[in-house]
């Protein structure tokens, strides 16, 4: 017979009315051991509405998402620094109210999958509270991520991000390895208002889609300092739409890389400023656009002070390589080199106001027939002061 007795504030073993008080010892040491490690493991379930205020703490994750989520209007949820979040597949979360999810680069905040499949989107609706700024720009309140890594999202063909007329902050975050576009910013009913989605210090890469998709009065984007890399689409695509939803500036970014043009902005534009950018190495094999710039309609748009470099287009016989521009668009101070295409390498003008102070230099037309560095397909373009140094034809 088995016996437990204390002595001397120890515990020992008795088998059989003999002493074990090693044996003892290691009971107890090795029960507290799996109590300690099936604390480790634990997760916290999360699903449904989210109806007050509510933290997300370091202490309860790892966070399971077991169905949609829904932060409700007038609700803040706040996500502490580390947590991890992983979503089941095809479940969401709609934030109507606030997100507050800032985590450090040492310790930073995981939104991916909790299975094999992917998990849906992360949605900012039309009543989320848009991010607020001081006078100095920096932030104050409203929806935010900050230090954030979102993967593994897009089950049933849905971006990453979803923006529904809404203006978070995204900060210093990571959105990689999604299965659509990483941000789609969009439109879909009620009031404009004119608010900005604003993308700073983040590395979006390797989503099957484009980096950022705006759509049609989808929003004034300001993306600034950014890595927009090796995606499956365009590194950046704006179809703006109209004049108040224009604006859009899209400076100090890497565009490297992506699959279809580095830069595209279409369907009437206004005021759109894309300028100190390095935007290298796209190369278009979906649809017919310049490898690196397509800027397109509209008035008052800027292309100033970017590097347009080492960009390849083989899939049209008229789109170059470059720059392809129409419309209202100032194109200054950019060096244009070492692009590709089959016949136009550098620059394609279908209308433009003007093109002055450029370097064109080494860009390389590959087809047979009437290769060329800068073609001009319309009329009104004041071409003046830039250096062409290639030895194709205008």
């Amino acid at each position: 017979m088995n016996d437990y007795r204390v002595s001397g504030g120890s515990v020992h073993l008795f088998i059989g009315g003999t002493r074990r008080r090693g044996l003892a010892a290691l009971f107890f040491l090795a029960a507290g051991l799996l109590a300690f490690c099936t604390c480790a493991r634990a997760e916290t379930p999360v699903a449904g509405t989210i109806g007050s205020d509510t933290t997300w703490s370091a202490g309860n994750s790892p966070y399971h998402v077991t169905g949609n989520i829904l932060v409700s209007s007038g609700v803040t949820l706040t996500i502490q620094t580390g947590v991890t979040v992983r979503v089941d597949p095809g479940y969401s979360l709609r934030i109507d109210g606030t997100l507050v999810a800032r985590g450090t680069s040492a310790a930073p905040i995981l939104f991916t999958m909790a299975q094999s499949t992917e998990w849906a989107y992360m949605l900012f609706s039309d009543s989320s509270i848009d991010a607020t700024y001081d006078s100095n720009g920096n932030y104050v309140s409203g929806c935010i991520l900050e230090y954030c890594t979102v993967e593994y999202a897009g089950s049933g063909n849905n971006s990453a991000l979803k923006i529904d007329n809404a203006s978070p902050l995204l900060n210093a975050c990571i959105i990689r390895n999604n299965k659509a576009n990483a941000i789609y910013v969009f439109y879909s009913s009620g009031s404009w208002n004119a608010g900005a989605v604003k993308i700073t210090g983040c590395d979006v890469s390797q989503n099957t889609g484009s980096g950022v998709y705006v759509s049609a009065y989808g929003g004034r984007l300001q993306a600034s300092n950014n890595r927009f890399t090796q995606n499956g689409g365009h590194g950046l695509y704006l179809s703006v739409g109209n004049a108040i939803a224009s604006g859009a500036s899209i400076t100090k970014n890497l565009v490297r890389g992506n699959k279809d043009a580095g830069v595209y902005i279409i369907d009437s534009s206004y005021y759109a400023t894309l300028a100190d950018n390095l935007i290298i190495e796209n190369n278009p094999v979906n649809y017919a656009y310049a490898g690196g710039v397509v800027i397109s309609g509209g008035s008052s748009n800027r292309v100033i002070r970017n590097i347009i470099a080492d960009n390849n287009n083989t899939v049209s016989g008229s789109s170059p390589g470059g720059l392809q521009a129409s419309g209202d668009v100032q194109i200054t101070n950019n060096a244009i080199l070492r692009n590709t295409a089959l016949s136009t390498a550098g620059v394609y003008f279908s209308s433009a106001s003007g093109f002055t102070y450029n370097t064109l230099w080494a860009n390389t037309a590959t087809g047979s027939t009437n290769t060329r560095t800068m073609y001009l397909a319309g009329n009104n373009v004041d071409i003046t002061y830039n250096n062409i140094l290639d030895f194709g034809r205008l």
